[in-house]
């Protein structure tokens, strides 16, 4: 088999980050339009 990305190594630099996202997530219940949709949509309009 032929690898063409390596996930983990790109993900375990942003591994704290992502899982404290991931829980604000879970903890609030808010998957869809909470803050962090809010934020990354921003984010996206200002590229």
């Amino acid at each position: 088999m032929v690898g063409m990305i390596d996930l983990k190594a790109q993900y375990e630099p942003l591994r704290a980050e992502i899982d404290i996202a991931v829980k604000g997530v879970f903890d609030t219940g808010r998957f869809i339009l909470g803050p962090e949709v809010e934020a990354f949509e921003k984010e996206i309009a200002a590229l």
